[in-house]
């Protein structure tokens, strides 16, 4: 409810019954003529708090037009906790998940809203990734035939420089994991050539290639 403020004088005088309606007045040689408007009267007979009102109305009546909400609009209730579901295979981190929740309770989305939002995120990072390995399998100097060796000189560069059970190695394979740089052509090429370069350095080692050597995939994302 609005409240509208009062300005006694600004409104018209109840003249009673012997004093007209207050439209006309008398001229000097005894004519009518229009009565002025008292100060501060705008259009039609109304005070300038009447047509500030009335076009803040206006203003509410066209934002609603246009789909926008009204300040004062309750907005929608967010449930206390989100019961989110992922596909089979994929995993998101607390903090991740967290910041997602928090995101949707801030703009009001219902359990069903977000889930729709997480499952469209989650398509969208699969079919990019996807999209970047497509390229990395195509380049003619690191994918195609020579993919088995791109992964075993990767590889063993990993293993010798960040080794899984360590905390920077544990750390950089997570990242690789999140982020889906495993599938960028440029870190793999980048992975594979000091691999090779170490290979060659130290001749004899198998470049991450003997018994018990797991590939990029499989430490990284636990595939066989």
């Amino acid at each position: 409810m609005h409240r509208r403020l009062a300005y006694p004088f600004l409104e018209k005088a109840d003249t009673g019954s012997g004093g007209g309606d207050g439209k006309t007045t008398t001229d000097d040689k005894g004519g009518q003529k229009p009565a002025e408007k008292p100060a501060g009267e705008g259009a039609g007979g109304k005070t300038p708090e009447q047509l500030a009102q009335e076009k803040t109305d206006a203003d509410a009546a066209a934002a609603a037009a246009a789909g926008k909400k009204p300040d004062d609009a309750p907005a929608s209730k967010a449930p206390d906790t989100y019961a989110l579901t992922l596909p089979d295979g994929i995993t998101i981190e607390a903090e991740d998940l967290a910041s997602f929740t928090e995101e949707a309770r801030a703009e009001g989305w219902t359990n069903e809203k977000a889930q729709a939002k997480l499952t469209a995120l989650i398509e969208r990072t699969n079919a990019y990734n996807e999209k970047l390995k497509a390229e990395a399998m195509a380049d003619p100097d690191y994918g195609g035939a020579k993919w088995p060796e791109t992964e075993r000189h990767a590889t063993a560069i990993l293993d010798r420089v960040r080794p899984v059970g360590s905390k920077l190695g544990d750390e950089f394979r997570a990242y690789m994991t999140k982020t889906g740089a495993l599938n960028n052509r440029i870190v793999l090429a980048f992975l594979a050539d000091i691999g090779k370069l170490t290979a060659e350095d130290r001749p004899g080692q198998g470049g991450g290639s003997g018994e018990g050597a797991k590939s990029l995939a499989q430490q990284l994302y636990g595939k066989d």
